[in-house]
């Protein structure tokens, strides 16, 4: 593999330093340009949102991109508006009180691990109890890995579209009252894209 060249970004800032930077083991994979901006205060993360409410709760997600292509690392992410004085359980929470979920179902695709915020402690006198729980606003994202280009134009199919489907899943309580556990289904339909094989310009081939 020694002479095999792996795409990485660097982010930088107006005076040149750099703030991140994205590269992945496997040379066929590529960060999009939207993965990386969704999450900075850009225009790029503006539009595109899906919309819902609940009694407990707003919430909308979006996927980072909507055409992908093979190999691509694409960012889904949720973020959640808790109505006045609703809170819902953080992931570590113990015992049988339900934490926050969020299930993907499987596809052409690998999906890491949701990034979950940090959560606070809060104590309720009503059951004597301190438990960490997400309250008013918070955001989770996860990035999802696309196959190579045979398996994703199989799944795609001549309507060139995939649909990737989830669950975000909750337990909202107030001071007093834990609400019934409710399911909301999640979306995302991509178009996929070609690949780019046009050669480099012949300027910027590498010579011997």
């Amino acid at each position: 593999m020694y002479g095999i060249p792996y795409p990485g970004s660097y982010v930088i800032d107006a005076r040149g330093v750099v703030q991140s930077k994205y590269f992945t083991p496997d040379y066929r994979e590529r960060y999009t340009g939207g993965d990386i901006l969704l999450d900075r205060p850009s225009r790029a993360g503006r539009t595109g949102w899906q919309e819902l409410e609940t009694p407990h709760l707003r919430l909308r997600y979006r996927a980072s991109d909507e055409i992908v292509r093979a190999g691509n690392h694409v960012a889904l992410r949720i973020e959640v508006s808790l109505k006045p004085k609703m809170h819902v359980n953080a992931p570590e929470v113990q015992g049988s009180y339900i934490p926050v979920q969020w299930q993907m179902a499987e596809g052409v695709w690998k999906v890491s691990a949701p990034q979950w915020p940090s959560s606070e402690k809060i104590h309720l006198k009503v059951i004597n109890e301190t438990l960490p729980v997400y309250k008013d606003r918070f955001a989770v994202a996860r990035d999802v890995v696309l196959a190579q280009q045979k398996e994703l134009a199989a799944a795609a199919g001549a309507g060139k579209e995939i649909i990737l489907e989830g669950t975000f899943r909750y337990q909202a309580c107030d001071d007093k009252v834990c609400y019934p556990p409710v399911n909301i289904p999640l979306k995302w339909n991509l178009r996929v894209g070609d690949l780019e094989m046009q050669r480099a310009p012949e300027a910027l081939r590498r010579r011997k």
